[in-house]
């Protein structure tokens, strides 16, 4: 749609419209502005955060997350008292405890940080 439509339709000046095509291109329009835009073309403005990935993997991923880094720890401490265990032993743990944490309650996964 020309310049000139839009700010008629939106009952601003060319100038105004062409800032407004402007800041939306540069991602700098506010939600107000573009809800008014809307409106005027008689549209309904809807946003939403759409995730990168599904439920599942998030899930998974988060729980992974936590138990390399609590294995970490542990291995760490284990190391200092001279009771390391081997690669593959802290793997498969990890690994168990992964599993643990998405057998239980999904909240505990995002109370660590």
């Amino acid at each position: 749609m020309p310049s000139t439509h839009l700010a008629q339709r939106l009952g601003v000046t060319i100038p105004t419209a062409t800032r407004l095509e402007v800041s939306e291109a540069e991602d700098r329009i506010t939600l107000a502005t573009l809800r008014r835009a809307a409106e005027a073309l008689g549209c309904e403005l809807q946003y939403a955060l759409v995730p990168k990935q599904s439920l599942t993997d998030t899930l998974e991923a988060r729980a992974s997350n936590l138990a390399r880094r609590r294995m970490a720890a542990i291995s760490h401490t284990m190391a200092l008292e001279a009771q390391s265990t081997s690669p593959e032993t802290v793997a498969v743990q990890t690994r168990a405890l992964a599993e643990n944490l998405l057998k239980g309650s999904r909240r505990t996964l995002w109370r660590e940080t």
